[in-house]
């Protein structure tokens, strides 16, 4: 599994995807990062089935013979991989050409479909964790192409900056505090912001207090030599060298998100037809399983 740590590069391997360029893709990263976001993206406004571990076995089988050529998204599955029905669907879907999916028993619950049935969509499987130690799922990793997305938290911020210039004053709040910014933190602060009630700031700090001597040692930082911040940073502080050690590397990753617009170029992602689809979707162009 090759890790992609830029946006950029990210968004370049979720556009080959959705042009079919590459078949089948896993992604594995942190929730709150913005994987579910780009695929949904590129797919905007064409038909796509978009699948999590709420459904079952039998009903992913009927979606996908419904509708056999639509791209698969299957969204935070890892808990699927544990389950031996799904592994075999995963090990046909993501089978390099055209895959052949099969229910083994008759049952009305399929409701006139077939037992079998062929497949010709692109998969996307999105995963925050996947199950150690697991040969079914080392052989569906073997089938895809997959990746591990871990954006520095400076990546995160230059994002967000690019993507959500309304939320400008938020960003930089969750730019100054030592967190891993997603977009999980940036939608709670959006939603106590719009609440008449609630103080964002205080509620942010609350969720996500600064070390002691974080905000002191990053003014140190941008106003003098670094030969001089450990001295400095004891005597403004009253805290010892040891401390100081560990603070400076939250300093420098909040000092480096705060100057975010220059470090990551970011792909400006457009929605991607899926070439020459049979089926049509409905007024929304997806099918109805997206959640």
């Amino acid at each position: 599994m090759r890790r992609v740590e830029t946006y950029e590069r990210y968004h370049r391997h979720i556009l080959a995807w959705a042009k079919r360029d590459i078949e089948n893709l896993v992604v594995k990263g942190e929730a709150g990062f913005g994987k579910s976001w780009a695929a949904k993206t590129v797919l905007d406004g064409h038909p796509h089935h978009w699948l999590s571990a709420k459904q079952s076995p039998l009903f992913v089988y009927r979606e996908l013979c419904d509708h056999p050529d639509w791209p698969i998204v299957f969204d935070d599955v890892a808990s699927l991989l544990r389950s031996a029905e799904f592994v075999d669907m995963f090990k046909n879907l993501c089978e390099d050409g055209v895959a052949t999916l099969r229910w083994g028993t008759t049952t009305k619950l399929l409701e006139g479909r077939p037992n079998s049935f062929q497949c010709a969509s692109p998969v996307l499987i999105l995963l925050n964790g996947i199950p150690k130690n697991n040969a079914d799922v080392r052989a569906i990793l073997d089938r895809c192409d997959a990746i591990e997305f871990t954006p520095t938290k400076a990546q995160v911020i230059a994002y967000m900056r690019a993507y959500f210039p309304e939320d400008a004053e938020i960003i930089d709040m969750l730019a100054e505090l030592p967190v891993l910014a997603s977009m999980r933190a940036l939608t709670k602060a959006r939603k106590w912001k719009n609440a008449g009630d609630l103080n964002w700031h205080e509620e942010l700090l609350s969720e996500f207090p600064p070390p002691q001597g974080v905000i002191p040692l990053m003014d140190i930082m941008e106003r003098f030599p670094k030969k001089e911040w450990c001295r400095r940073f004891v005597d403004a502080t009253g805290l010892d060298e040891r401390t100081y050690r560990r603070r400076k590397s939250i300093a420098e990753d909040l000092l480096a998100a705060r100057k975010s617009p220059d470090v990551c170029p970011i792909v400006r992602l457009k929605p991607v037809p899926p070439p020459s689809p049979t089926d049509g979707g409905d007024e929304n162009g997806q099918s109805d399983t997206e959640s």
